[in-house]
């Protein structure tokens, strides 16, 4: 678990880009880095993610590592939501869970949606060649 990591799980208000190196401050500040490795004389984004980027050495728990496989499974959720189905997307579940599932049937919907398109235009072009192929050999053959 880096640094980073550590920080998203304990502080999620703190991780962001607008800050130096995508975190608030430094590691050292939160305890997570003591051997001297962080340089905070010199701070720009590519030095503090060099200190974000490298491995907590504390113990990490079970506990830990669930969150932070539950925030980035939200990430990437998030991630394909706005791709597909827009930034503005939102449903009227009441929780998480039943938001995921509508999400989940919005998703399958859109897919079910393109793959239709999609096979519209195979259809389409299949007729239009099939039309034309017949009226060449009318025009060649003459009928």
């Amino acid at each position: 678990m880096t640094c980073r990591e550590k920080l998203q799980i304990e502080h999620p208000e703190c991780v962001n880009e607008i800050f130096d190196g995508g975190c608030r401050d430094c590691p050292t500040n939160y305890g997570y880095c003591t051997d001297g490795k962080c340089d905070c004389k010199t701070v720009n984004d590519d030095i503090c993610k060099l200190c974000w980027d490298q491995e907590y050495e504390g113990e990490v728990t079970a506990l830990e590592i669930g969150l932070l496989q539950y925030s980035n499974l939200r990430n990437n959720i998030n991630r394909v939501k706005n791709e597909v189905l827009g930034e503005d997307y939102w449903n009227v579940g009441m929780d998480v869970y039943t938001c995921d599932k509508f999400m989940c049937d919005s998703l399958i919907h859109k897919y079910k949606e393109l793959k239709s398109e999609r096979n519209s235009w195979k259809i389409w072009f299949l007729v239009t060649f099939i039309t034309w192929g017949i009226f060449l050999a009318v025009r060649v053959f003459g009928g």
